[in-house]
């Protein structure tokens, strides 16, 4: 066999193995964390220059994260806040792995722009801040939320805090890739087939 037909075999193979690949799986859209609305019945946490708030939660599998949003009041339409993703180092904020700057537009759910966060099995901490870059005011965060998230923390005067069942507005939001039901098996039949006819051909 030529050297250019097994080039042609091997492209051939490859665009096979892709297809495979697309139809194997599945994208599904998935919520992440979300503590929904906050009644705003406990005093407001306040983020600013020197304070911060971060909230726990756990991916079972590998996640792109395409959404972030808070529930924030008191600031002015155009200023700026940072949203971060951190790891989690025992039970509390760790190392940050990415972050981006959000524009606050009116009191309520305000939210980032397309993400494209890849995060394994874990868990992490997403977190509002104000950092040197942003032209904040000066925001507030109400409390009470009806769902839980693993833990939230802050970071105020009197230091760094860690509390269960003391959630501000959050949500987070992405897309997993799910395999399709029989999807290896059928991977590894084409795979097989492909293998089969290149070895005839040779």
């Amino acid at each position: 066999m030529h050297f250019q037909q097994l080039i042609q075999i091997k492209q051939k193979i490859q665009i096979a193995l892709l297809a495979i690949s697309a139809v194997t799986t599945q994208v599904h859209a998935a919520t992440l964390l979300d503590t929904g609305t906050p009644d705003g019945s406990g005093f407001p946490l306040v983020l600013d220059g020197t304070d911060y708030v971060a909230s726990e939660f756990h991916l079972n599998s590998g996640i792109t994260i395409n959404n972030i949003a808070g529930y924030l009041t008191s600031g002015n339409n155009g200023d700026t806040f940072t949203v971060a993703l951190y790891q989690d180092n025992n039970g509390h904020v760790g190392t940050q792995l990415q972050s981006t700057q959000a524009t606050f537009v009116a009191d309520g759910w305000n939210d980032t722009a397309a993400l494209n966060w890849n995060a394994g099995p874990g868990n992490y901490w997403v977190a509002f801040e104000v950092s040197s870059a942003d032209n904040f005011a000066s925001y507030m965060l109400p409390l009470s939320s009806p769902n839980h998230a693993l833990a939230t923390a802050f970071n105020d005067g009197s230091g760094y805090h860690n509390f269960v069942g003391f959630d501000y507005g959050v949500r987070v939001t992405g897309v997993e890739a799910v395999p399709l039901p029989g999807a290896m098996w059928l991977f590894a039949s084409a795979v097989g087939v492909i293998a089969a006819r290149k070895k005839q051909r040779v």
